[in-house]
């Protein structure tokens, strides 16, 4: 289940959703948000599932759908259940391959017998970016299963209407099959706009003035799939050359690079070897940091009156402060001044160790606060 639902704001300034009943308006926001939407737009709704989450009534709902039907909003199976939001995957197009491997298991759970499959399946056609190859060329043979093998005039008008029984169309064909079939055609190419799946002007096209389907229908019968399919496969194939063009030449390259017959030494000119001079004079350094350190730590046990030992834990710190630049002359005068503030507080007195006075942080500002006075030192 979703976390949350996008709702277009075009949803409402839309002629068709300002001519919606409140009811509709809520049924409409229910099935872009609610909790049984996927991001394929199609799925099973029972109609006592948002009758109890609307808490409106089966009749009003079943009049609501009939209003979103109408505006080509919603297309129902009755016998499945099953329902799809046509503007859906428009407004919430899948941007990444994890949306992608979602839709691919959604759409696994729709019934292939759907009154809406064609026209679903010609949706998803315009969103194959991040489509799988294996699943494009079974949307595209399902897709084909579901054509007619050799269009005729009867047939187009099947693919036309088939689909959209639930649309309400029963209600719009009159007796005169003829003087109705312009307000059928009408409601056909509202679909026909977003979906591409037939030509514009089918509702101009009358099945009592030819034989066979104009051509521009008859092209709008061509299998979406077929020719998408191929240019992303025309596109994987060039990416593929180009690959191995690229290793293939750098292949080449080391096959064509002259051999010496001796073999690769590395040269060690850039990893300069230290020199014992070096080696002594850093230790020189260290020794009298250490030495230091440990002048300032007994400096520190003659003011406070402790006992701290000259070992790595307690010189360490000390012996950092001296290779940062401070001065043995800085250190002491730092613990004669936090000396005299804090022995007289058996809490501050507590601080007066080499963890705290000759911490990085807290010996920068004491030693900012630093005002040096005769006879301490």
């Amino acid at each position: 289940m979703r976390n949350y639902g996008a709702v277009a704001t075009k949803f409402w300034v839309d002629d068709g959703t300002q001519a919606l009943s409140l009811e509709a308006k809520c049924c409409a926001l229910y099935l872009m948000t609610g909790p049984h939407t996927t991001m394929l737009g199609c799925f099973r709704l029972p109609d006592g599932y948002i009758s109890a989450d609307l808490n409106l009534s089966v009749e009003v709902i079943h009049r609501a759908f009939a209003e979103l039907t109408t505006l080509g909003f919603l297309i129902k199976d009755s016998q499945s259940g099953w329902l799809w939001l046509p503007q859906f995957l428009t407004d919430n197009p899948i941007d990444n391959p994890n949306q992608a491997k979602s839709i691919e298991r959604l759409f696994a759970h729709v019934p292939k017998n759907v009154c809406f499959m064609k026209a679903l399946l010609a949706a998803l056609s315009q969103h194959m970016r991040f489509l799988s190859q294996g699943f494009i060329d079974h949307l595209a043979s399902l897709y084909a299963s579901l054509m007619p093998a050799n269009p005729s005039c009867g047939d187009v008008i099947e693919v036309s209407t088939k689909g959209f029984e639930t649309l309400a169309i029963s209600e719009a064909i009159s007796s005169d099959v003829s003087e109705s079939f312009d307000s059928v055609g009408r409601l056909v190419d509202n679909f026909a706009s977003d979906l591409h799946l037939f030509a514009p002007g089918i509702h101009a096209f009358s099945p009592k003035s030819s034989d066979q389907p104009p051509d521009c229908l008859c092209e709008a019968l061509v299998n979406p799939f077929e020719t998408l399919a191929k240019e992303f496969r025309t596109q994987d194939q060039d990416q593929n050359q180009d690959q191995n063009q690229k290793q293939n030449q750098k292949q080449k390259k080391k096959k064509n690079k002259p051999m010496s017959g001796k073999p690769d030494v590395v040269s060690l000119e850039k990893f300069p070897k230290s020199s014992s001079s070096d080696k002594q004079a850093k230790s020189a350094t260290l020794n009298v940091l250490h030495t230091q350190a440990a002048e300032v730590l007994n400096f520190l046990n003659q003011k406070t009156g402790k006992v701290y030992r000259p070992v790595d834990a307690n010189l360490k710190l000390i012996v950092a402060r001296l290779k940062s630049g401070a001065t043995p002359g800085q250190c002491r005068q730092v613990i004669a001044k936090k000396s005299r503030e804090w022995s007289k507080s058996d809490k501050m007195a507590e601080y007066l160790r080499p963890a705290t006075l000759f911490d990085a942080t807290k010996f920068e500002q004491y030693v900012g606060e630093l005002v040096p006075m005769e006879g301490e030192l």
